[in-house]
């Protein structure tokens, strides 16, 4: 975002030689409560605040300006995130080569700032969005409170009948994301826990609410728009590999369309559903364990009177291999399908129909992709 879209305090210039007094009444006219004058001497430039102290002063400009540090002042090109730095260590920074514009803490909540901000939030929620599924309903359900879980759910419904619902994971409140972050994605990124809880969320559900109602950039941050700024910026990292992470996972569905799928019997007639219980959430298990879990999906369907047989899928890939014993329904549907999937944790179920290998995402049971067998 450019500074300039945020800078619109003119600069007015006078000499250094001015008095107050004669400054006070130049620029009377003028609405706004608060100007600042800038002094040209050279490559020094200087300002000074108009106070009421000014009328009849004969105190000159020189007098009571105060330099502005070369950090403060800015080309007209600067970026949102140069102005906030320099308004870190000064009230204000100055713009273009004039300087034209004067940039404060205020003009940071100005619409085009606040826009920003808002964008970058929904931004941050929405990667975490789209990173639990991969987690599989059954972890960050266990993390929520009975209360919060009967108001999730509630609401889930509710969507649901209204056809506006996309996932459940879209019901989550931006705190409980960020909590549930804290445990889940924060290890997968270079930061900790802590940094976590404390640099990155903190204050950013009030500083949501704010903006989401109307209202200023940091009307409810201690340090008002240039605090809830200053975190904003330093989330911008912590988004940027957030969405690599999306990414890297989005990938791999085209490892699931590549698995090569082998049945331990014929092949049913009609579609047909093969589903794993082992290794979820893509965390390897014991061999022991992951048959278990086999077992256990195979009893589920076989009291359902849904499992026609067994079989397996395996990578392609001569490295890190894998292979995964899997059980074939029958008699189905890809939404009972994407459900038993969800259950044991896994992210993709495989319908085989008409000679193709189609991949379920079992969090919102859609199709990701598919190839002819």
């Amino acid at each position: 975002l450019p500074a300039r879209l945020i800078a619109t305090q003119p600069v007015a210039t006078r000499a250094g030689s001015s008095t107050c007094g004669d400054a006070w009444e130049w620029m009377q006219p003028s609405a706004r409560d608060i100007w600042t004058v800038v002094l040209a001497d050279g490559d020094v430039l200087s300002c000074a605040q108009r106070s009421p102290g000014w009328a009849g002063s004969s105190a000159t400009l020189e007098s009571v300006a105060k330099p502005v540090p070369e950090a403060a002042v800015l080309d007209e090109g600067a970026s949102l995130r140069e102005a906030v730095d320099a308004l870190t260590a000064h009230p204000f920074c100055l713009l273009g080569t004039g300087p034209t514009f004067i940039i404060t803490a205020a003009d940071l909540g100005k619409p085009a700032g606040s826009l920003w901000a808002f964008g970058l939030i929904l931004s941050f929620e929405d990667a975490l969005t789209r990173l639990f599924p991969s987690l599989s309903q059954r972890l960050w359900r266990e993390e929520l409170s009975e209360d919060a879980l009967e108001k999730h759910d509630a609401e889930v419904e509710s969507r649901r009948e209204m056809g506006t619902l996309i996932t459940e994971e879209h019901c989550l409140s931006l705190t409980q994301k960020s909590r549930l972050g804290e445990k889940y994605i924060a290890p997968l990124l270079p930061i900790s826990p802590n940094k976590w809880r404390k640099q990155v969320c903190g204050s950013l559900q009030d500083i949501r609410n704010d903006l989401a109602h109307g209202r200023p950039l940091g009307t409810s941050h201690p340090k008002g728009p240039q605090g809830a700024m200053t975190r904003l910026l330093g989330m911008r990292p912590v988004v940027r590999r957030l969405w690599e992470l999306v990414d890297e996972r989005e990938h791999v569905w085209g490892a699931f369309l590549a698995t090569l799928i082998e049945l331990e019997q014929p092949a049913p007639p009609g579609p047909f559903w093969m589903l794993s219980a082992q290794n979820p959430d893509e965390l390897p298990l014991s061999p022991a364990v992951n048959l278990e879990r086999h077992q256990s999906l195979c009893d589920t369907l076989q009291r359902q009177k849904l499992l026609w047989g067994e079989g397996s899928g395996r990578s392609p890939a001569a490295e890190n291999a894998w292979t995964e014993r899997m059980a074939v329904m029958v008699g189905g549907t890809d939404e009972l399908a994407c459900g038993l999937a969800s259950d044991f944790g896994k992210r993709a179920a495989f319908r085989i129909e008409s000679g193709e290998l189609i991949v379920l995402d079992s969090a919102t049971g859609a199709e990701r992709c598919r190839r002819f067998l």
